[in-house]
């Protein structure tokens, strides 16, 4: 069983569509299991898709419609269109850069039998990025249920919302299971710093660090740089802040640092995590005689920013109006968007 989580940090950063494109060719190439994604980002004012359209998709709410251009719906499009079968979920958690739902999802090649989704913020506005949620979905391997989380925790020392909070929320939630469970990834905190988020998950559950535990590991490094949202922060310029956790005993074979140029194409701030714990269900099976969609590569003008909240612009003031320049999706992306999903269909 391979487990992958990364944060896709969708739709941000200077080649967006790139980056998805790379991020599909991953995924369809690969013989990963489930991918616990976080900031999976749709715009606010895009178009509904109908739930009849949505093939392998398990609703786990229903405050939010999936819209056209959802990242997870699109990367789950694409792949099903090579005649790969997979089975996803999506899960809205605030507004982010004042126009996006933003939220976590899970791609699975298993099918979804149950999902959970609850707040791990004491914030539940949904206009505040404070608001922080987990997800979990229920997949059989080797006839067993087993649960897999993806999370997108704060950081230590938020005033507002400070981590061990949040963990305690999610503990007491989602740990009082005789399954195997797997809690995967954006922590928002660095291994290293001792005494904090870290040591305080290790010491507040029964959950194990799949990086410390598998017989081969890379450096673990998942940040290689400054990020959005760590810019006002002293920190490390390469930080381990994205983690499996896991309660079982079974063999970990390997855990190692994917998309991060060396083990696969960078197609996020973040890098991913790809832990291997050896057992195979099934060989995969695609139908060869269908390739991947071509995707369209082209420089997209970007439309000046429209920022509306008050409340976000304050919070990421020193970020916001860099990142909302260079990345703003606007009309011309979303005719690329368009194009995309003539390809597909």
């Amino acid at each position: 069983m391979k487990l992958v989580t990364l944060n896709a940090n969708s739709y941000c950063g200077k080649t967006p569509l790139q980056n998805m494109e790379n991020l599909i060719t991953a995924i369809a190439e690969s013989d990963f299991d489930l991918l616990a994604l976080q900031e999976i980002n749709q715009l606010m004012s895009s178009v509904e898709v109908p739930l009849s359209e949505l093939n392998e998709y398990y609703p786990c709410q229903d405050r939010v419609p999936i819209k056209a251009d959802n990242y997870l719906y699109l990367i789950a499009k694409a792949l099903q269109a090579s005649g790969q079968i997979w089975y996803w979920t999506w899960c809205p958690v605030h507004v982010g850069w004042s126009k996006y739902d933003e939220g976590i999802g899970i791609l699975s090649r298993h099918p979804i039998r149950k999902t959970n989704t609850f707040l791990v913020s004491k914030e539940t506005n949904y206009w505040n990025i404070k608001t922080r949620r987990a997800l979990g979905v229920q997949c059989d391997f080797n006839g067993k249920p087993e649960w897999f989380y993806t999370c997108h925790f704060d950081k230590w020392n938020e005033p507002q919302e400070p981590f061990d909070k949040q963990w305690d929320r999610f503990v007491k939630k989602a740990c009082d299971t005789p399954a195997p469970l797997y809690v995967m990834g954006d922590f928002n905190n660095d291994a290293s710093n001792k005494g904090e988020a870290y040591d305080y998950i290790l010491q507040t559950s029964n959950l194990i660090d799949t990086f410390k535990e598998a017989e081969y590991h890379d450096n673990g490094i998942t940040v290689g740089d400054f990020i959005a949202g760590w810019v006002d922060d002293n920190h490390p310029k390469e930080m381990r802040i994205d983690y499996i956790f896991s309660n079982t005993d079974q063999p970990i074979l390997s855990s190692q640092v994917i998309f991060n140029g060396t083990n696969l194409p960078v197609v996020s701030d973040h890098y991913g995590i790809e832990v291997d714990f050896g057992e195979k269900e099934k060989v995969y099976k695609t139908d060869k005689s269908q390739k991947l969609p071509e995707f369209i590569s082209e420089t997209v003008t970007p439309a000046p920013p429209s920022i509306t909240n008050a409340g976000i612009l304050t919070i990421y003031d020193p970020v916001i109006r860099t990142v909302l320049t260079d990345t703003e999706i606007g009309e011309g992306i979303l005719d690329i968007l368009d194009d995309i999903l003539d390809l597909l269909n």
